[in-house]
């Protein structure tokens, strides 16, 4: 490393010196010009090309000054990783800084032991080797979130995302299942089963996904409302457009009666987007967009099942007692936007017409 910047420092020298000559061959050149009953013209061009040799030497003079101050005889063996994609050493004799861009070998720097990881291509993140992200998540490497759209005891992460931010991890690792449901995940595949914990180590180059429960924002949602005369009604609202404090109609376990249930938080205002949906068709005509994976109550396992788990002639139950079955799947590559639902009472709704619910609601249901 400092013979190159020998070697570079040599060829600025040389350079400079043939420039100087070239600047002196301009001049003679100029004085026999003029000897010879050159025009005042030809000397003005010549005085104008003599200032723009000795700019170009000024400039060079300059870079040259400022290799020679950057640059010291020491070795630097420590560098430090910075939360800006940069690493810092300081030489331990002389006292120079010297601040460098990261260079990577199988996604690790090779001087400071930074990592290098990613979301769906798109956006690049560093941190330390080996951190976990619980500790990114204290860490400066990505910001807490400023003004979180709910109220929530831990602080969480999020990352950019295509069409706005998704909540990646929270923190700290003590944050429940029940507590941590409402949010979206960082998957290394986006799947659940590919899910990280907020106590495993990032890995260096991995490509991280987004694992969402989440419905298209057209979706209709069946809510309770008072009409002119006071008496509770039942209508659809687009999960889009619902509101904290808006009332769904849900089941109440105990009494398994269908009772009204307040909002507590919908992201419809977030304008979440993804690039893919799967489409379920029903045979009476029924159809059901998801983003990656949703719950809804499948008959045959009475419970809530994922729909990627359900088969080809399963059952779901419909707001008015019936009982359509699936009779088809597709996936769809297109922009799509979507929304997440969460009820005060715990979280099933009726989403076209569907009873949809999540991993809270109890088992062995029969309905």
């Amino acid at each position: 490393m400092r013979e190159d910047k020998g070697i570079t420092i040599i060829a600025l020298i040389i350079t400079i010196i043939i420039l100087l000559i070239l600047v002196g061959v301009s001049i003679n050149l100029a004085i026999k010009g003029d000897l010879f009953g050159s025009t005042q013209k030809a000397v003005s061009g010549t005085n104008a090309k003599v200032e723009e040799e000795q700019t170009r030497v000024d400039e060079l003079m300059g870079n040259l000054t400022e290799t020679v101050m950057n640059t010291c005889e020491h070795s630097i063996t420590t560098w430090t990783g910075n939360i800006d994609g940069t690493h810092t050493a300081t030489c331990p004799k002389c006292g120079k800084v010297f601040t460098e861009n990261h260079t990577y070998e199988n996604s690790i720097c090779t001087k400071c032991n930074m990592i290098v990881f990613y979301y769906e291509t798109n956006e690049t993140y560093t941190a330390p080797q080996g951190m976990t992200w619980e500790e990114w998540c204290e860490s400066d490497y990505q910001p807490y979130v400023a003004n979180p759209p709910i109220s929530f005891k831990y602080k969480y992460k999020k990352f950019k995302a295509i069409g706005g931010y998704q909540v990646a991890v929270a923190s700290p690792s003590s944050a429940t299942a029940s507590e941590m449901r409402y949010y979206n995940y960082v998957s290394i595949d986006g799947t659940d089963a590919g899910r990280v914990s907020v106590s495993s180590t990032i890995v260096p180059g991995a490509n991280y996904k987004y694992f969402f429960y989440c419905l298209a924002w057209d979706t209709e949602i069946s809510v309770v409302y008072e009409d002119e005369k006071g008496k509770r009604r039942i209508k659809k609202k687009k999960i889009q457009d619902l509101k904290p404090g808006d009332e769904i109609l849900s089941f109440d376990w105990e009494t398994m009666k269908l009772v009204p249930n307040r909002v507590k938080y919908v992201d419809g205002e977030e304008n979440k987007t993804h690039y893919e949906l799967d489409k379920w068709t029903f045979d009476d005509g029924t159809v059901i967009e998801t983003v990656h994976r949703h719950e809804f109550y499948n008959v045959e396992a009475k419970r809530f099942k994922y729909m990627d788990e359900w088969k080809i002639g399963e059952h779901a139950y419909k707001q008015d007692g019936t009982k359509p079955m699936l009779v088809a799947h597709e996936v769809i590559s297109k922009v799509v936007k979507h929304c997440t639902i969460v009820g005060e009472k715990g979280t099933n709704y009726f989403a076209n017409d569907l009873l949809s619910g999540d991993r809270t609601c109890p088992k062995d249901i029969s309905l």
